[in-house]
């Protein structure tokens, strides 16, 4: 039993920010921020509208639609859409999820075709879901500034990398560098919310 508690523990300890941010799969932050993701989806009921407009099934470049490329933290979030995306019904029901939904503003909001709305929209969804995740955790005040740290240098990486984007990729004509980026933004303020909570 103690050594099944180390490594949980290890687990959740976060590390230094990844070389490759395609590769993760291997960093303990963006696993949570995955997991705290497709928790969100999946809790709230996001409908199929939503996920393919975040998430376009067709078109050569979906992960563009709402991410930063090379982003380490627009990676889990668009791979828990796209696994959510996928999600079969349960088992001897009808349903693939659980909570009821959003309102119909935000549904408008998320499906909109205007980055600026859209991802203005995606960002509360996405700090929601991590602040829900990191409380669960029940850090401690060192280990709260220790997630801080760590995921404000991932959010640092993808910011860095949209502004290289917005000057070279048309995909990205429209984006700002302040509010582009729901998934930088959203976690970012979901460790500062987390931060001050006792």
């Amino acid at each position: 039993m103690r050594t099944l508690t180390i490594a949980f523990v290890l687990t959740l300890t976060p590390t230094a920010a990844p070389a490759d941010p395609a590769d993760w799969q291997s960093d303990p932050v963006c696993r949570m921020v995955f997991h705290a993701v497709l928790e969100g989806l999946y809790e709230d009921g996001i409908p199929d509208s939503v996920v393919d407009s975040i998430v376009p099934k067709a078109g050569t470049d979906p992960v563009k639609r709402s991410f930063v490329v090379q982003c380490p933290l627009c990676h889990p979030v668009y791979e828990a859409f796209a696994a959510y995306q996928k999600r079969p019904t349960f088992a001897g029901d009808k349903r693939n999820t659980f909570g009821k939904g959003l309102d119909a503003e935000t549904v408008k909001a998320l499906t909109s075709d205007i980055p600026r709305t859209r991802l203005l929209a995606l960002k509360p969804l996405v700090r929601t879901w991590v602040e829900r995740r990191l409380t669960a955790m029940r850090l401690t005040a060192e280990e709260k500034k220790d997630w801080t740290t760590k995921l404000g240098e991932r959010s640092a990486q993808g910011k860095a990398e949209l502004a290289r984007l917005i000057a070279s990729d048309p995909n990205y004509k429209g984006w700002s560098g302040y509010w582009g980026c729901a998934a930088c933004n959203g976690t970012t303020d979901a460790c500062e919310a987390v931060k001050t909570k006792k």
